[in-house]
């Protein structure tokens, strides 16, 4: 086929309105390209739309002109050229995240399948809104979205696939902060009860008791434990990488490097834990992957968290349907460690070094507590807790901490 050319628009008085037409206020640029027009949105600035002429004639010239880029659906947009422009310019667990996105939730959804020259403020507030008004994500997910959204877009601009930025001139949407309501003390049994038998219920009473995060838990290591002192060093926390799968790595702040105390109550449970896990062990012999992890697939490798996470929101979406019990994340368990350790008085300094907090406002004019004082924080609230767990377990006995 030979090369395309495009014929000006005759009708304009100006010459340097060739090629432009205004509607309403929307300026565009049309090309007649085979003897068929082709319309090519710039938006409301007019010096945008001679550059969009310039840059479509220039490629007109080169033989590079594609009039079907800006067309392709948003999630094509996002497949072919973002992710890999995002993989090949930003760190790997940027990238990570940014495809969890993606994959997860923009492609899948009405934003995803609209054209990308067909996106407009309001849809992408649509979409926003909805994701907020589902209620399974926190305001801060959302606003993420919000940023890979105006991300892609602003380079689809870069690349000349788009003329204009339709959120250019839109300030980022602050949405009024929802508070997530953790459940009642009766409902946070009941949630208890419930998934006690799962592999999700031991983790959750360990996050709820002494307020490690996901990754750390599923990092943790036995070698780790302090049987004496009734403690756990936390060193590294695991991470789903897409790239290279399962990895662990240093926590992000030198605060989320520290001892984390565990109620008598814990310590425990994880004495049976580990006798139940050594069982297991025992039976499969060779076949058993040991890489020392305190929670592990039944054959010893690593748990994904991200499978961990997904499973424990299937999980939940089954008891809320089934059982009228509120939606609770998993993360919330930590919150309600801290808030129980807040509502009986434990002082700042302790809360925020047991929860491994970095933010300036909450410890500044603090010294750093003890481990000593950590330890107390966390049986001083596991009073409170423990009735919250219906634990109908074998009881152990005390000196199950010495056969382990």
């Amino acid at each position: 086929m030979g090369k395309v050319k495009a014929e000006p628009n005759k009708k304009a008085k100006n010459a340097d309105f060739r090629y432009l037409v205004q509607k309403g206020d929307m300026w565009y640029v049309v090309l007649r390209i085979n003897g068929k027009k082709v319309w090519h949105k710039a938006g409301p600035d007019p010096e945008d739309a001679r550059k969009l002429r310039n840059r479509l004639l220039v490629d007109l010239d080169n033989n590079d002109y594609s009039y079907s880029k800006a067309r392709m659906p948003y999630a094509q947009f996002l497949d072919e050229t973002f992710l890999p422009w995002v993989k090949a310019q930003r760190a790997i667990s940027t990238y990570d995240g940014y495809k969890g996105i993606v994959e997860l939730h923009l492609k899948p959804s009405h934003l995803g399948k609209t054209r990308l020259d067909g996106i407009k403020p309001l849809v992408v507030f649509r979409y926003l809104k909805s994701k907020q008004d589902d209620g399974e994500l926190s305001n801060r997910t959302i606003r993420e979205h919000q940023m890979v959204i105006r991300s892609s877009l602003r380079l689809a601009k870069n690349l000349g696939v788009l003329a204009a930025n339709p959120l250019r001139d839109m300030e980022s949407w602050s949405f009024e902060e929802k508070e997530f309501d953790l459940p009642a003390e009766e409902e946070v049994a009941q949630i208890l009860q419930h998934v006690q038998g799962t592999r999700y219920w031991l983790p959750a009473v360990i996050s709820m008791a002494s307020t490690p995060r996901r990754g750390e838990e599923l990092g943790a290591q036995w070698q780790r434990l302090d049987w004496d002192a009734e403690g756990m060093y936390i060193n590294k926390t695991m991470y789903a990488s897409s790239e290279n799968g399962i990895k662990y790595q240093r926590p992000k702040t030198k605060r989320s490097k520290r001892p984390l105390a565990l109620p008598h109550s814990v310590m425990l449970l994880l004495a049976e834990h580990k006798r139940e896990q050594d069982e297991q062990k025992a039976r499969l012999g060779n076949l058993y992957q040991d890489n020392d992890l305190i929670f592990c697939n039944l054959d010893g490798t690593p748990i994904n968290p991200d499978t961990f996470s997904s499973g424990w929101c299937r999980l939940m979406k089954r008891l809320v349907k089934q059982h009228g019990l509120p939606y609770m994340r998993f993360h919330d368990f930590r919150h309600y460690s801290i808030d129980t350790m807040y509502s009986i008085g434990i002082d700042e300094p302790t809360v925020m070094r047991q929860a491994g907090h970095v933010e300036k406002k909450t410890t500044r004019g603090y010294s750093h507590p003890d481990f000593d004082r950590q330890k107390n924080a966390v049986e001083r609230a596991d009073d409170k807790l423990r009735k919250l767990r219906e634990l109908n377990v074998v009881e152990v006995v005390e000196n199950s901490v010495e056969r382990v």
